[in-house]
């Protein structure tokens, strides 16, 4: 393990500050001993390890999914900690997040099409609020702050995230869409989505999905129900937006599409997200 070294002194206030709170936990002059003479910085490297990633610690089926999956698609737990501050994981949460729920023979399986996503209880509109830390403008259209959807935060959980639509779904009528689906797969609610899409823009700066799909959620309004899709609109301006029932099943190639709550129309080329089921 590779020392780390700090560009940057810390204040000698600072210092005596972290020295305080060290010595307040615990830290006595038998365990600063062992810190200072351990081979090439090692216990220190652990611990400003430790403390950079929150506190948290991976079990051992996190790190093997990590493995498996490798950097660019997984989004562990600590990463949700750190992109939202606000996020606090229970330890009844965290332990649920201890267990993989997928093997690793399905891991193998999907490592290059999907990404793995530990996604804490957050919703739409608590994303909302983080807006300046990503690469993306939302849309000042604010229909949806009230519908269950977007305040829904849902339980902590992993899901495997297909990177992209579902192959040949733009395009086709709901009802088609779904017949597209594996057994093994289901539809992800838009705020993993957006989840996944925000995580995967912190790694790699670039945007997960672009093309408008549909999620499993639906919002009403007096005129009907509707199917939400998300996706960027014009120069990376995320859209959320939905298409009523009904309509859903004469939409196709070529053909405008009514906005549900927005007054101006969209393409009807609408394609569909997907995710793995987890292991029952």
């Amino acid at each position: 393990m590779e020392s780390i070294v700090s560009q940057d002194r810390l204040p000698i206030g600072r210092e005596h500050e972290l020295l305080i709170s060290l010595e307040a936990a615990g830290l006595g002059p038998e365990e600063a001993q062992a810190v200072i003479e351990s081979r090439n910085n090692i216990l220190a490297t652990k611990v400003v390890n430790f403390i950079r990633q929150h506190g948290f610690e991976p079990t051992t089926p996190q790190r093997i999914a990590r493995h498996i999956m490798g950097r660019e698609n997984f989004l562990g737990v600590e990463h949700a900690i750190e992109c939202f501050g606000g996020v606090n994981l229970t330890k009844k949460q965290l332990l649920k997040l201890a267990e993989v729920p997928y093997s690793e023979a399905t891991l193998e399986q999907y490592k290059d099409s999907h990404v793995l996503v530990a996604v804490p209880p957050i919703s739409i509109l608590d994303m909302e609020k983080s807006e300046g830390k990503y690469p993306f403008a939302w849309r000042t259209d604010d229909w949806y702050k009230n519908q269950p959807f977007a305040k829904k935060r849902g339980q902590v959980g992993w899901h495997l995230i297909r990177k992209g639509l579902v192959s040949d779904s733009v395009g086709k009528p709901w009802s088609q869409q779904k017949k597209l689906l594996g057994e093994n797969e289901e539809i992800p609610e838009a705020r993993v989505i957006l989840y996944t899409d925000i995580g995967l823009q912190s790694l790699a700066e670039s945007f997960f999905f672009g093309e408008l799909a549909y999620c499993a959620d639906t919002a009403s309004s007096k005129n009907g129900v509707f199917q939400i899709f998300i996706g960027y609109f014009g120069l990376e301006q995320l859209r959320i937006d939905g298409t009523k029932h009904k309509e859903m099943e004469w939409e196709g190639v070529g053909k405008l599409t009514p906005s549900a709550f927005i007054p101006h129309r969209v393409p009807g080329r609408i394609g569909l997200f997907s995710a793995i089921k987890p292991n029952q």
